[in-house]
């Protein structure tokens, strides 16, 4: 993975004016190769549990009773709208729990929100006072750091 982001920031070194293809390309794949984990490995159960089971009480019965009495929920409500759709599009095309396609779906739009913060990264650098192979680094660290990279 560093040899690629080597590649990379060699090939954006003065391209200030031109569409950064290299960058769309690294993203491309960083997003390819995690929704590919996705559907290879399992999350850990009990965070999986409570996102599917979020997800389908908010899909049966709506936001409006998502926090009631007695039920854990210890979530933002924000990607709470996220876990919705996932129960929804589950529901819709019958997808089991137990099914890799649980966590692929799960994965994906976080797997996109990393890759946006990424290339937004890099183009912070780009505009600032980091220029050239410097702001293609700034990007690609930001994309492999443990934290956003599983």
């Amino acid at each position: 993975m560093w040899v690629c982001l080597c590649v990379f920031c060699v090939s954006m070194t003065n391209q200030r004016t031109k569409v950064n293809h290299g960058l769309w390309r690294l993203l491309g794949l960083a997003l390819a190769l995690r929704l590919v984990l996705a559907l290879c490995t399992d999350g850990y159960p009990y965070d999986m549990s409570c996102f599917v089971a979020w997800g389908n009480k908010l899909a049966e019965q709506g936001p409006a009773a998502f926090y009631s009495e007695g039920y854990f929920a210890d979530y933002p409500p924000g990607y709470l709208w996220v876990l919705g759709l996932v129960g929804l599009l589950r529901a819709a095309l019958h997808i089991a729990y137990e099914s890799p396609w649980t966590c692929f779906l799960l994965a994906l739009v976080p797997s996109l929100c990393d890759c946006t913060g990424a290339a937004l990264v890099y183009r912070t650098a780009q505009r600032g006072a980091i220029r050239g192979a410097y702001g293609a680094a700034a990007g690609g660290v930001h994309r492999l750091q443990p934290a956003t990279a599983l």
